[in-house]
């Protein structure tokens, strides 16, 4: 999720070091936010710079609490909370850990309770493990991420949990891989993005930093 980006970004720096991507590029850097920018210099003297940009981190979770062994949440970006009750996760703690999210089942609730939605405060993970146990693995400030597979729908349609943004950075690789055999003029720099949930912070901060003539962000929106 977002400020925990380095799993994902790990795999973006290994394949344009040693992967396939390598001979796309001119030079990979990494700022000290943790933002990767990917450059392709431009054939023309003094060439102006194009930033073409697009975030990998997404909405997440954050332990807030451990009570009897059961987790207390935060959201970690603007996630619809609605959708949380009952979705598998992974608490990324000193080992990645599943879990459910739940809350008070209804035979147990009085009748006006059933009666409304479950609030993101009322709900816990549970881990399946003792309250000794979880001590010992978890701490408030762990990262929480939904386990979601990417499922392929009907019409060449696909569904998953991290499409804002990770199709923005497929499609920048994808730009790159294109760009290798031509000879623009512009220097070209795609950057990949952290914090944007947490407030555009990445996108913010490389933009500051590389100074480009034109930048393009590359996101996702709702279809019709």
């Amino acid at each position: 999720p977002s400020g925990r980006e380095d799993r994902a970004a790990q795999i973006i720096v290994d394949f344009f070091t040693t992967g396939e991507g390598q001979s796309w590029i001119t030079e990979l850097h990494r700022d000290r936010l943790g933002n990767i920018m990917l450059r392709k210099k431009g054939g023309g003297a003094n060439p102006p710079r194009l930033m073409l940009a697009a975030h990998l981190d997404e909405i997440g979770l954050i332990v807030s609490a451990i009570e009897d062994g059961f987790l207390r949440f935060s959201p970690i970006g603007g996630i619809d909370q609605r959708v949380l009750l009952g979705q598998e996760v992974i608490v990324h703690s000193r080992e990645d850990l599943p879990g459910i999210i739940g809350a008070k089942p209804p035979h147990l609730q009085q009748p006006d309770e059933r009666k409304k939605a479950v609030k993101l405060e009322e709900m816990t993970i549970d881990l399946g493990l003792s309250p000794e146990r979880v001590a010992a693995l978890v701490q408030v400030g762990d990262t929480i991420t939904i386990k979601r597979d990417c499922c392929a729908l009907k019409n060449n349609v696909y569904a998953g949990k991290a499409m804002d943004d990770r199709a923005g950075v497929v499609a920048l690789v994808e730009c790159l891989r294109r760009l290798k055999n031509f000879n623009h003029q512009a220097e070209v720099v795609a950057v990949v993005t952290v914090q944007e949930e947490l407030g555009v912070r990445g996108a913010f901060v490389s933009s500051f930093g590389l100074n480009p003539d034109l930048g393009l962000a590359v996101d996702v929106t709702h279809g019709e």
